[in-house]
């Protein structure tokens, strides 16, 4: 029996030992579920709080895609645009070379023109100087007709 009782005591003891250490561990287990559930809330707490941020992101992330889109089409109409000046601008420039050859012609018409009137002018003074040549010229054959026939009447 005193055998017995030894290995009941020690028996007695090992289970004192063991249902201290399962009470601490039963404690260490209701500590951590304890912040097992607070960590839960907060991160319930969090996601609802951070859920209109994150809803705010994706809101924002969406202007963000359609700003994008718009910034592209305004790159677009601004290259036609700089495309169509460019082409205006050449037009420009060949209608300002055309009617600077245009001009020189006139000027070389115009200059073509005084000179063909400063000829005919030329013409109309020796005309005239002919003309009168020839009245005197007219004028000496009556005179010297008139000798001739005054010599021959002689």
């Amino acid at each position: 029996m005193r055998s017995y009782d030894a290995e009941v005591s020690s028996l007695k003891l090992e289970i004192k030992e063991l249902t201290d250490k399962l009470e601490i561990v039963n404690a260490k287990c209701q500590s951590s579920e304890g912040k097992a559930r607070i960590l839960e809330q907060e991160k319930i707490h969090l996601e609802q709080r951070y859920q209109s941020e994150f809803r705010r992101f994706d809101e924002v992330q969406e202007r963000c895609k359609i700003a994008e889109k718009e910034a592209k089409k305004a790159t677009e109409l601004a290259d036609r645009a700089r495309a169509e000046a460019a082409t205006a601008q050449k037009e420009r420039s060949e209608i300002q070379r055309l009617a600077m050859e245009r001009l020189a012609q006139i000027e070389r018409a115009e200059r073509q023109i005084e000179k063909l009137e400063r000829q005919r002018a030329d013409m109309d003074d020796e005309l005239h100087i002919i003309r009168l040549s020839e009245r005197d010229a007219l004028s000496k054959v009556s005179l010297l007709e008139a000798r001739v026939e005054e010599r021959e009447k002689e």
